[in-house]
């Protein structure tokens, strides 16, 4: 029986270069010291997810676009895609075989 939702990655698309962070099989751990990100994970996992917004990271802003977020929804291989600051712009679903 295929896993309900499993995260595979996600990534912040920048003007210079991504930001990405994989997810392996298995509970994965985020941590790190203060001010490295962990929030941010988390919210722009949420966000990708459907949230309305998410707060204003000046460094995020600064350096990326969009937000992609690749995960396993029961057995099948999808990719969100959603514009980072701009909430009225429209959210890309993408489905396809690996």
């Amino acid at each position: 029986m295929a896993q309900a939702l499993k995260l595979k990655q996600l990534t912040l698309k920048g003007f210079r270069k991504d930001y990405t962070v994989p997810f392996r099989n298995g509970l994965n751990f985020i941590s790190g010291p203060t001010s490295t990100g962990k929030s941010t994970i988390m919210e722009m996992i949420n966000y990708a997810l459907g949230s309305k917004k998410h707060k204003d990271y000046i460094e995020v802003k600064a350096s990326c676009t969009d937000v992609e977020l690749e995960l396993w929804l029961k057995g099948e291989l999808y990719k969100i895609s959603r514009p980072l600051f701009d909430f009225e712009k429209q959210i890309k679903l993408f489905k396809w075989n690996e």
